[in-house]
């Protein structure tokens, strides 16, 4: 709540600020609900909640589900984002609003030093990309080149999923 000067009752913050101190005077001592919290009424104190899983919240927040901010694929949001987290290497995300990223699959590697691939982006991993020839690629593999096949041996063929397959 806020009193402005010469007032005889209290005025409330909007939904998505709140206010913890006395002696307010003016709109602007209300606070934006904090970043990965919502503050959903209007006589808030302190942030109601935490953003819901799949989406992220930055500041001034009025809903625990905002529809502007659905986690981007390559991303996850965790309960209570204050702003989407890429997935890391070995792992991706291709459906947005998700809570977490899977695990690369074999026969495929997740990277982000795959500039050239149109499917990779700086921010996040979005979908894997198939395995070279000339190596091999089990779960969660993190770069292209990260299992060569052993010396002696050769893989011909792109999406090899082990190292003892190589011939």
């Amino acid at each position: 709540h806020y009193c402005p000067e010469g007032s005889t009752s209290s005025s409330e913050c909007p939904r998505g600020q709140f206010s913890n101190s006395t002696m307010n005077t003016k709109p602007s001592d209300c606070l934006p609900c904090s970043p990965g919290w919502f503050c959903g009424s209007t006589k808030q104190v302190k942030p109601e909640g935490l953003c819901s899983a799949g989406l992220y919240c930055p500041g001034g927040q009025a809903t625990s589900r905002p529809s502007s901010y659905l986690c981007d694929v390559g991303h996850y949001c965790p309960t209570g984002s204050p702003s989407p987290v890429p997935c890391i290497e070995g792992t991706y995300q291709d459906i947005s609003g998700q809570s977490s990223c899977v695990q690369c699959p074999p026969g495929f590697y997740c990277s982000r030093s795959n500039v050239t691939n149109a499917t990779h982006c700086s921010a996040g991993i979005s979908v894997p990309v198939f395995c070279p020839s000339g190596y091999a690629c089990p779960n969660g593999t993190r770069h292209a080149f990260e299992f060569p096949c052993p010396p002696g041996t050769y893989n011909p063929s792109p999406g090899l999923e082990m190292t003892s397959n190589c011939l």
